[in-house]
């Protein structure tokens, strides 16, 4: 949280009520200040209004959205016009090998999750997190300038973080 700035306020969303229940019980005194705010809600239908956050963070999330288009449309619509989202996941090779993975999981090219984010009007940075070839990948994303941001449609997922800084909404 010190990320936020002295002044700002980060916000987690979850859809599992039992993470949400751990999460106010874990961070209750930065609640208490209003420094953190909890949302029960999806990442494909989020509590904020357009362009209202200036950073987003979701990490190992995105294999559980069937249709990312839905879930990206929503994420650039919330962040304004300096924010950036950042998504962090394994790579798909590497998940393919573990066992839970067979259960409902959504594994995806990397390309292709870039080229989602890019239909959603945001540009992308990839950065790998290691040397090897099968390390994790961070997707940094922000608005491009050509394209506008448009409400994409409801699906399921989770959104560990997303950073306000300084106040609810900033227009730029």
């Amino acid at each position: 949280m010190t990320d936020a700035g002295p002044s700002g306020s980060v916000h987690g969303v979850e859809v599992s009520e039992t993470m949400l229940s751990q999460a106010a019980g874990r961070y209750r005194r930065d609640i208490a200040t209003q420094r953190l705010s909890l949302h029960s809600g999806s990442m494909t239908q989020l509590p904020f209004a357009d362009e209202a956050l200036h950073g987003a963070i979701t990490v190992n999330t995105i294999y559980f959205v069937a249709e990312l288009d839905k879930e990206f449309g929503e994420l650039a619509r919330v962040m304004n016009s300096r924010g950036r989202l950042v998504i962090g996941l394994a790579d798909p090779d590497v998940m393919a090998k573990l066992p839970f993975t067979g259960h409902g999981f959504h594994l995806r090219p990397v390309p292709d999750v870039i080229d989602k984010l890019r239909s959603a009007g945001l540009t992308v940075e990839h950065r790998q997190i290691g040397e090897h070839a099968n390390a994790p990948h961070l997707l940094i994303a922000h608005a491009s300038r050509e394209t506008s941001r448009t409400t994409a449609g409801l699906d399921r997922n989770r959104l560990s973080a997303s950073i306000e800084r300084d106040r609810p909404t900033t227009l730029s």
